[in-house]
């Protein structure tokens, strides 16, 4: 009796010990490998940290944006690119006029256009990497949105399973401004009181597939060099649209939207907070305008400031599509930007308002020391001497509307 229930022990002990080590089999590996978030991303994208930061990478230097961009696009792609619609980028920082010009654009019945595709990358996806800090590894956040763009450009919805539910977890009213043709589609098939639409790949393929042009506005890609791999790994033959904005009305905004902070207060000092971003901001858009009008990208390539058009939203969309290779801005274009740019206050993230006025009322309100001391941040200097932005001689300059600080480029 003894002996039996000794061996009864004995076998269940064996069979723990083999459960135990068949589970460490399977699931030990995956603990020490970035987990399939991203199925089109390869395992290979992820390296170790050998500094000890852990966080995304949104301003590497240009060296180290080579070593990183490359590894993370896919092969090459089988099918032709001449069949696809044309891939536009509209290529801006945060707080630059760019929800306003790529919704204006999105109103043409032919444009694809897509809203910041990596805020639905960074919030539904990246946050589950983060368990994967503690094992020092890293990823780069502009790296990951050019890599949705190669699949993006090419009308493919397969393994974007998460952007597709981003999409169909927006309000209507929201899909109505980020996703025009597919607020159409979904009023096509919803009834007339739904407040959400299911975006299906079927939907999604199908409405970009029809279009002429897609149109992508990103803000989480700092340097126009890492679109290289774009267009010389995948044949793309893409437009980027260079948005930028002066850095003195563009500063003040930031630190109203993501500080809740006045700058036009009666506070004559310029934030800490804001020089880390203004020397990014001057820095990239000085490398970002010289190569841009390089020969290598002179095709390609379109600067466009926000102060062009906020003052004439006429000729600059018509210099735009211009540039898309359309004669003439639709009318649907046309109606949208009457109806937007004569209406009232807008709110941090609204793209309507009297823009005509919108755009010079930091002359009035913010301190004179305050833009002084913007000027002088980093390479802003000579950032805004490059692309026609004058410099303040003394506050009655700043005050006086009648003399304009925006003259013609200096490259």
């Amino acid at each position: 009796m003894h002996r039996a229930r000794c061996y009864r022990k004995f076998v269940i002990c064996i069979v723990l010990f083999a459960t135990v080590w068949i589970v460490m089999l399977v699931v030990g590996p995956k603990l020490t490998k970035p987990p399939r978030v991203l199925p089109f991303l390869d395992v290979s994208y992820w390296s170790k940290s050998s500094d000890g930061d852990h966080s995304s990478s949104l301003n590497a230097d240009a060296r180290d944006v080579r070593n990183q961009s490359k590894p993370v696009l896919p092969g090459r792609f089988p099918e032709a690119t001449r069949h696809l619609p044309t891939p536009v980028l509209l290529f801006a920082s945060m707080r630059t006029g760019s929800s306003f010009v790529g919704e204006a654009l999105g109103n043409s019945k032919d444009v694809f256009y897509l809203f910041e595709p990596g805020h639905a990358l960074q919030t539904t996806q990246l946050a589950k990497l983060e368990s994967m800090r503690s094992l020092g590894l890293t990823y780069n956040v502009a790296s990951l949105c050019i890599n949705m763009l190669a699949k993006l450009y090419r009308c493919d919805f397969r393994d974007l399973d998460f952007y597709l539910k981003y999409l169909s977890d927006q309000k209507l009213d929201v899909l109505k401004h980020r996703t025009p043709r597919l607020y159409e589609a979904c009023r096509y098939r919803q009834p007339h009181d739904a407040t959400q639409c299911k975006v299906t790949l079927r939907m999604a393929t199908k409405s970009c597939k029809q279009s002429k042009y897609v149109i992508v506005k990103e803000i989480r890609i700092p340097q126009i060099e890492m679109l290289t791999p774009l267009i010389e790994a995948h044949g793309l033959d893409l437009k980027v649209i260079n948005l930028i904005r002066d850095p003195r009305p563009m500063t003040a905004s930031v630190l109203r939207a993501m500080r809740g902070r006045n700058l036009f207060s009666s506070n004559k000092t310029l934030p800490k907070y804001c020089r880390g971003v203004l020397s990014k901001y001057c820095r990239y858009g000085k490398a970002n305008l010289e190569l841009g009008k390089g020969p290598s990208w002179q095709r390609r390539y379109m600067f466009l400031r926000y102060e062009d058009m906020a003052s004439d939203p006429t000729s600059t969309t018509n210099n735009i599509f211009k540039f898309l290779g359309r004669r003439k801005v639709p009318k649907t274009v046309q109606r949208w930007i009457e109806k937007n740019t004569k209406s009232g206050t807008p709110g941090p993230y609204s793209t309507s308002g009297n823009s005509s006025q919108v755009y010079q009322a930091w002359r009035g309100a913010m301190p004179f020391e305050v833009a002084k001391a913007i000027e002088e941040v980093g390479q802003c200097r000579e950032m805004m001497d490059m692309m026609g932005y004058r410099l303040l001689e003394d506050e009655r300059h700043q005050r006086n509307l009648s003399r304009s600080l925006y003259g013609h480029l200096n490259v």
